[in-house]
């Protein structure tokens, strides 16, 4: 392939997908993403952006509901549809799942470690975490 500042210009389609949520936008394009409510997609939206198309038109967006865990992507009806809640509703279901587990797994690699570190069959005083020497 040639290497080009231009390579838009070798393309057919150029696509761009977008996560509002990494810039701490609290809306985007009637979308609520972090809401001061705590309701919103949060990190759940993408919006896929058509940048260059040789064959048709330019410019358009398509928003989406992404979720990470499973690599899914779902089209996000407008923001005006009343259906638009249940995708806010799902991504604070997830966000609490995420959650969730991530104390699950932070309990049971405590654990873990406690019971390695048994000496003379009493447990040392130790501290479990990032600063802990």
């Amino acid at each position: 392939m040639i290497k080009s500042l231009y390579d838009n210009k070798l393309a057919d389609l150029v696509l761009g997908l977008f996560d509002p949520s990494k810039f701490g936008l609290p809306n985007w394009l009637g979308y609520k993403i972090q809401d001061p409510d705590g309701e919103g997609l949060r990190n759940y939206g993408r919006f896929l952006y058509v940048i260059a198309n040789r064959n048709g038109e330019m410019g358009g967006v398509c928003p989406l509901f992404f979720d990470g865990a499973v690599c899914d992507f779902e089209e996000l009806p407008l923001p005006s549809d009343a259906n638009v809640g249940k995708y806010y509703y799902k991504a604070s279901q997830l966000k609490s799942m995420k959650h969730q587990k991530t104390l699950q797994k932070l309990k049971s690699m405590t654990l873990t470690v406690l019971s390695k570190l048994k000496v003379n069959g009493r447990a040392k005083n130790i501290i479990v975490g990032r600063n802990a020497r």
